[in-house]
């Protein structure tokens, strides 16, 4: 089993971070949140914020959320398109 290169995992977290950090500065955020019956009743949550003007993939393959003519995207959505992500071992 080869383990990741745990400097470039923290370096990759960092940029994830700030992106989201990024995103979530750029206007007002909503929270959907409900309880999950089949995950111990925890909380299971959404973000949604406004369609970034910088949002290099198009929205349409983003879940996307209109309220009051204001197009908002998933935040988890968005980082996963733009690569904000490290693969699963295995």
């Amino acid at each position: 089993m080869s383990y990741p290169d745990l400097a470039a995992v923290r370096e990759a977290g960092l940029a994830a971070k700030a992106r989201a950090e990024a995103l979530l500065l750029h206007g007002p955020a909503l929270l959907d949140t409900h309880r999950e019956k089949r995950s111990f009743k925890r909380f299971i949550g959404r973000v949604w914020i406004p369609r970034p003007a910088d949002l290099a993939v198009p929205p349409d393959t983003l879940r996307t959320l209109t309220i009051d003519h204001t197009l908002f995207v998933d935040i988890a959505d968005v980082l996963i398109a733009e690569g904000h992500r490290q693969p699963l071992p295995g």
